[in-house]
């Protein structure tokens, strides 16, 4: 009898100790900073979101062709217009997207819908706002510099 139990009490511990470790690997694979991660809640995520859905093709199978479902409509609307307008477009929504987080990477209140980049600790991107933060805020140049270094050339 009380070998059943020790058994039974061995058992349900080894069961509790996966569960507790399962239990903690699925928090850390899941660990969010906020709910906004989760859903789709914000202003910027909608239009994310409907700029997706404005590329799909409802009316064909994804079964059938899932590019076609996917990118049907993006692929409709670049056939019938100049291909690089498309290319051009994205082009420059990605530099702006780029040129935004570089001139207000120190700003958390502005950058919002880019707190992950910034706050990512990553040192390429830290230096990247640096330097471009720096090459907006340079000095003019002084005419004496100009007058001085022309004289020193010419010699």
């Amino acid at each position: 009898m009380k070998a059943t139990s020790t058994k039974i009490l061995s058992f349900s511990s080894i069961i509790l100790l996966v569960t507790l470790l399962f239990n903690n690997i699925m928090h850390h694979i899941y660990d969010h900073d906020s709910a906004n991660d989760l859903f789709c809640i914000s202003e910027t995520c909608d239009k994310y979101s409907e700029n997706v859905l404005k590329l799909m093709n409802n009316s064909a199978d994804p079964c059938d062709n899932f590019y076609q479902y996917a990118c049907g409509t993006m692929i409709r609307d670049t056939s019938d217009s100049d291909p690089d307008i498309f290319t051009k477009e994205l082009e420059e929504k990605a530099r702006g997207q780029v040129r935004y987080i570089l001139e207000n990477g120190w700003d958390q209140r502005k950058n919002e819908r880019n707190r992950k980049i910034v706050k990512s600790k990553s040192l390429a991107v830290e230096w990247a706002i640096r330097i471009y933060q720096q090459c907006l805020h340079r000095p003019k140049p002084d005419d004496n510099y100009h007058g001085h270094w022309n004289r020193i050339t010419t010699r």
